[in-house]
């Protein structure tokens, strides 16, 4: 072995060396110093059992600590901390904690790892304020620095510099390896054959990331002591350091793809005589056992195109976009090697194994085809194949207005409506002491056609990315009647956490909120979006908005210019006939917008209780339902049933959302009133059967839905 082969070797060994500590720096730089990233990594670690439970073990020891006498509550207590960090409105605060913490370690100000959830008490204090009001009253309001130490380590005191450290090497380690392989390459006399070393020494750094991933993630938690700490800490490991495996997979792909790349610079970049030797792999081999593979493979392939065709498609254009960049560099190292050395690597290829290369071409003349067929999937999807992505489309050769054909010659006062209260309050959005589970497109998605909405201006605060009410302090008439929807310590704790989050630069917004942004907001321009796109994607959907509006009626109108809704609005004159759906449908004009305070003299902005007329809608249990008149008049043309308990309960929204008691409710109605409803809302859409008797009202059944 010549000098020179060897300097190539050791270059290459070095590259591999550092590219690996290097790509370990440069995930760390990116993944762990970074404040932001460390904080929504510790809120993902929140999705693990093991972190909530310790978490939650920790601030019951606080509270207890604070309040001896809650020993003999304990296991209520538990219950309760456990329910309030599950709850969404705990990941802002635990994230602003981590945040801070992470910081000031990075800043070499701690001797000690421990994390400050100061607002947790609010959090907890709300949840026992649904689950146990006796508890909630005895939890201290001066119980505000709830500590949790992680563990003390000599590695923390040295964390300014460790960091320092690693911002160094993430620039240097990749640095030398970039120049150990271009050295190789250029020290090589067979420029080609080094390509080859330096693509497989990228895949070995890959591969070698994947198994130092596996076996650290396996390792890591044997430092601590006891169960719970393992569990803890493997859950910890797995969402800061689980990419590493990623990364891993990118390198190794890289590297292969350079291989490949160096092999195609040795064949004719004929992509037709590519493409046609791709008979070759579709015929089924000679020989029973390999036939046997052929036909295993091509049903496996088949199976997982009619079952999982989304994810095989996926994997076709992952394939697809590396088959790309090896051409491409292939055509590159055509243009940068010598034809002369080309010339010599060729000749070089033992004259026995002429069939390697045939292969490969075979290989990807077949990913290339098979990018063809992705593409023709991923056309279907779009347009039409999938019945999922692709509604817009279905929807044009669609008959049916919102789903019933025969709903398309009534208009809005001579059907019923399913219609969610609170729509914006979910727990998947957020909300501490939610309406519903999810929000509001999967709403829509599930059958309901109106939707009541509470709009506040917030202020995103800039220290914890809480949204706090920007209102000013509230009469006292109108802080009671927030008590009597929400509790008395759920008031007090969301006024405690505005005090302390509310920041003079943080960005004021149109929020989507009940009451309290405090407990709960989604902003209103996002969802407005949402809500365009959707009625593009569903063209034979009528929907309807009533907005319980804190919030000048010329930035409602702003927002839904800004989101480009106004183009679907319909303006509806007192007194004038509703037009039937289908006519509403045909002009584009199919989004009916109701305001419950002041329509600003926006045209298509209409007074909610001039044409609703309703029932009461504050019941605190199913049996005290009842149908007498509330807001609007008895001359007004919609009538809409108040379907729910307040404070809102799954449990109880369940039965109310029941047929029996829904049908029992609108006979009642009947009698009263003498009407049936236009708009019949409830809580917890997912619950119950009230699209069901909505249809069912409107003389359709389910199944004859379309027809």
């Amino acid at each position: 072995m010549s000098i020179r082969r060897v300097i190539v070797e050791v270059l290459v060994i070095a590259g591999v060396l550092t590219g690996v500590l290097g790509a370990v720096s440069v995930y760390s730089l990116d993944k762990l110093l970074d404040s932001d990233e460390a904080a929504e990594r510790a809120v993902a670690a929140l999705a693990e059992p093991e972190v909530r439970e310790f978490i939650g073990e920790n601030v019951v020891q606080q509270i207890v600590s604070a309040n001896p006498d809650f020993l003999g509550a304990q296991i209520l207590l538990e219950q309760i901390v456990s329910a309030a960090i599950a709850a969404p409105a705990f990941r802002p605060i635990y994230e602003a904690a981590i945040r801070d913490l992470h910081r000031t370690l990075i800043l070499g100000e701690l001797d000690t790892l421990s994390v400050q959830l100061s607002d947790m008490v609010l959090i907890v204090r709300t949840q026992a304020a649904v689950l146990s009001p006796d508890v909630s009253a005895q939890i201290p309001d001066d119980l505000t620095d709830m500590l949790i130490e992680i563990q003390s380590h000599p590695l923390i005191a040295d964390a300014a510099q460790i960091s320092n450290d690693i911002r160094v090497l993430a620039f240097v380690l990749p640095l030398l390896s970039l120049l150990a392989f271009c050295a190789a390459i250029l020290l090589s006399r067979d420029r080609l054959q080094a390509w080859v070393r330096v693509g497989l020494g990228v895949m070995v750094i890959g591969l070698l990331l994947l198994v130092g991933e596996a076996a650290a993630g396996t390792l890591f938690p044997l430092a601590f002591e006891g169960e719970e700490e393992r569990g803890v800490a493997s859950a910890i490991w797995r969402a800061f350091a689980g990419d590493i495996s990623l990364w891993g997979l990118v390198l190794a792909a890289f590297g292969v793809i350079v291989v490949v790349a160096v092999w195609w610079t040795r064949e004719p970049s004929d992509a037709a005589a590519r493409l046609g030797k791709l008979r070759r792999f579709m015929e089924p081999p000679a020989g029973k056992l390999p036939r046997l593979l052929w036909v295993s493979v091509w049903i496996l392939i088949g199976g997982l195109l009619i079952f999982d065709w989304q994810g095989v498609v996926q994997v076709i254009a992952v394939l697809s976009g590396a088959v790309l960049i090896a051409n491409a560099l292939a055509e590159l190292l055509r243009m940068i090697t010598p034809e002369q050395i080309a010339d010599a690597a060729l000749s070089e290829v033992p004259a026995g194994r002429p069939g390697l290369r045939g292969m490969l071409n075979v290989v990807a003349a077949g990913v290339a085809v098979i990018a063809v067929i992705a593409g023709g999937y991923f056309f279907i999807e779009r347009s039409g194949g999938s019945g999922v992505a692709s509604a817009t489309f279905d929807s044009a050769f669609d008959p049916a207005c919102n789903g019933h054909v025969l709903l398309c010659e009534r208009s809005l006062d001579n059907i019923t409506t399913a219609a969610t209260h609170n729509s914006m309050s979910s727990a998947e959005g957020g909300f501490t002491l939610s309406n519903h589970s999810r929000g509001i497109i999967p709403q829509l998605d599930a059958g309901y056609r109106g939707l009541m909405i509470d709009l506040h201006y917030g202020i995103a605060s800039e220290r914890s990315r809480l949204v706090v009410t920007d209102i000013a302090p509230p009469t006292e008439e109108e802080r009671q009647a927030m008590i009597e929807q929400l509790g008395a310590a759920a008031v007090s704790s969301a006024e405690e956490l505005r005090r302390r989050n509310l920041a003079a630069d943080g960005v004021k917004d149109i929020y989507m909120c009940h009451v309290m942004c405090e407990l709960g907001a989604v902003l209103f321009s996002g969802e407005l979006e949402l809500i365009r796109d959707w009625l593009e994607q569903n063209p034979r959907e009528v929907l309807l908005i009533i907005i319980e509006d804190h919030v000048a009626p010329q930035d409602i109108e702003a927002a839904f210019e800004s989101a480009g809704l106004v183009q679907y609005t319909h303006t509806q004159a007192l007194g004038e006939q509703w037009p039937t759906l289908l006519e509403m449908i045909d002009s584009g004009r199919r989004l009916v917008v109701m305001a419950e305070k002041d329509t600003g003299g926006v045209p298509w902005y209409h007074d909610a209780f001039t044409f609703v007329q309703e029932t009461p809608y504050s019941f605190q249990k199913v049996e005290d339902f009842d149908c007498a008149p509330n807001r609007g008049s008895a001359d007004s043309p919609l009538f809409m049933v108040n379907h729910w308990v307040t404070p809102a309960l799954a449990g109880a929204g369940a039965i109310a959302n029941s047929a029996a008691v829904l049908e029992e409710r609108i006979a009642d109605c009947r009698e009263v009133r003498g009407l049936v409803p236009n708009i019949l809302g409830v809580d917890f859409y997912a619950e119950g059967d009230a699209p069901a008797v909505a249809a069912k009202l409107n003389g359709i059944l389910e199944e004859n839905s379309k027809e």
